[in-house]
């Protein structure tokens, strides 16, 4: 069986009104271990450096991680 990737992916997307720029997926090989699904954000979040002035800065939205626990026997099941 194969894992919702796409779906994951997708609902993360819309969850987070964010553009997605890269999809990673980690997994230790051996058989049915967790994996890990990290999404990386093309997007900046603006940040006000003082109270009493107009200056700001830009700070990149962080990635997201996801762990996937779906039961899988080879690598080639992600």
């Amino acid at each position: 069986m194969k894992m919702p990737l796409l779906d994951l992916v997708e609902s993360q997307m819309i969850a987070n009104c964010l553009p997605l720029v890269a999809v990673s997926l980690a997994a230790v090989p051996h058989a049915n271990t967790p994996t890990v699904l990290t999404l990386h954000w093309h997007d900046f979040v603006e940040l006000k450096l003082h109270e009493d002035s107009e200056a700001v800065a830009y700070q990149s939205v962080p990635s997201s991680a996801l762990q996937v626990t779906q039961r899988w026997d080879q690598l080639d099941d992600a």
